[in-house]
């Protein structure tokens, strides 16, 4: 991906704020003035570029957030894949839970990119690209996707057994949607709802024995930075897959479990499919910043991403290696 030192000092800088920032209200950014005095004593960060002008640190914010709204409201771009959904067809935002049965188990996918061909209730077809926050087992055996839908704006439901197929972002077609959640994303979504130990847990296989622990989220959480640090130039390429593997890793680690290496395998295909939007960045930004530990270890990583490409310049270099120093 290809940086500025801009960005590079905004993020670095900008970081703990981020989230806050990500909105537009005059109120957030005085939030965010306040904050940024905070920022060494949070992670003990002391780089050689000197930003010294309020201005200075509002622009390399600007930059930050420039960034990542650029990568959250760019569509996801599916090969082979033609879109359908006029506006004069009615969605429904929420499904009624008399409709769907009382217990259910959650199954986060905050930013996987898919599209899909739908026909609601009314039979009404469509094909919508979308990007999937999560899947809902319901105790009567519904299945449901929440997913922001690029081509209305808006978050939107969609019962599994009304897609017709889903296309992955190489542009294959599967017919079978459930079995795309088991084969592509390591997503059981057969298992009773009365059979899961959490029923809000993710089941990602990839978490493997681990999957209940508190590692789960703070994975997704950073991974869904990542991948919007990631599309910042609207490519990820598999120099940021490697270090995204690496950072889920970690986090497993310190978790107490171990990256298998079909586990692997299997993260990679999901790291691929990640396209998160503007508000799930923001989220899981949020949910970051009350873990110090977990924010250290998200900001090497990003820093190892951004140079992910081998393209540094003398500035940016710098302000990566006093980052490094001060972390480790």
């Amino acid at each position: 991906m290809q940086k500025n030192p801009a960005f590079q000092v905004g993020f670095f800088v900008c970081f703990p704020v981020l989230p806050f920032c990500l909105m537009k209200s005059a109120r957030t950014r005085g939030v965010a003035h306040g904050l940024f005095f905070l920022i060494d004593a949070i992670w003990g960060i002391n780089t050689s570029v000197d930003i010294v002008s309020w201005e200075e640190q509002m622009q390399s914010l600007d930059d930050v957030c420039c960034h990542v709204r650029r990568t959250a409201d760019d569509a996801p771009s599916v090969p082979g894949f033609l879109v359908q959904c006029p506006v004069d067809v009615h969605d429904d935002a929420t499904m009624v839970s008399s409709v769907l049965g009382e217990g259910v188990r959650h199954i986060e996918l905050v930013g996987v990119a898919v599209a899909i061909d739908y026909v609601d209730a009314k039979e009404q077809e469509t094909s919508r690209r979308i990007t999937l926050r999560r899947v809902s087992v319901y105790d009567g055996g519904r299945v449901v996707w929440k997913a922001f839908c690029h081509e209305r704006r808006a978050l939107r439901t969609f019962v599994c057994d009304r897609i017709r197929c889903v296309v992955d972002m190489d542009g294959v077609v599967h017919d079978n949607p459930a079995l795309f959640l088991f084969t592509e994303l390591g997503v059981d979504v057969t298992l009773p709802v009365s059979s899961v130990q959490d029923p809000h847990a993710s089941t990602l296989s990839f978490l493997g024995a681990i999957a209940f622990g508190p590692c789960g989220k703070v994975l997704r959480d950073g991974l869904t930075v990542l991948a919007g640090l990631a599309h910042a130039d609207g490519l990820m390429d598999d120099a940021e897959v490697g270090v995204m593997l690496d950072y889920a890793a970690n986090v497993i680690e310190v978790g107490g479990g171990e990256l298998a290496v079909d586990g692997c395998s299997v993260l990679a295909g999901w790291i691929r499919r990640l396209r998160p939007e503007r508000e799930a960045v923001d989220s899981a930004l949020r949910s970051l910043a009350a873990d110090a530990a977990a924010c250290r270890t998200l900001l090497r990583f990003a820093v190892r991403l951004m140079d992910a490409d081998g393209i540094q310049n003398p500035a940016e270099f710098d302000l990566v290696v006093a980052v490094q120093d001060s972390i480790q």
